[in-house]
């Protein structure tokens, strides 16, 4: 149960930081810091072995389905996200289709679909 616990707190502290969205000079280290969990809670299953056979599941589980909500919070702000309601926006976000009122920009700074 221990063990279950610790794999639930890990992943939710990095589908939180893979959900994040900065700019600015250190925006590495939101991209290395989650990594590092994983990979921790990768090594710390293996050295468990058997005794935590659902600790990666829950692990990738939880650690999605948290990325996913923090996503959606942190984009709540941009125009094609105005005035959906949240849980529109939770399916949306990683699916990638904006509500029909919205445009997203791309790379090159023109405005689509």
């Amino acid at each position: 149960m221990l063990i279950n616990t610790v794999a639930v707190l890990l992943a939710v502290s990095a589908g939180l930081m893979f959900g994040a969205r900065t700019t600015g000079p250190h925006r590495w280290m939101l991209t290395l810091a989650p990594l590092l969990v994983v990979a921790a809670a990768f090594i710390g299953a293996i050295a468990l072995g058997p005794t935590a056979d659902w600790a990666g599941p829950i692990f990738g589980i939880v650690c999605a389905t948290t990325s996913v909500l923090a996503s959606a919070a942190v984009r709540r702000d941009e125009p094609a996200f105005r005035g959906e309601p949240y849980w529109r926006q939770v399916l949306m976000d990683p699916s990638g289709r904006y509500p029909a009122g919205g445009t997203q920009q791309n790379e090159t700074g023109t405005t689509g679909r």
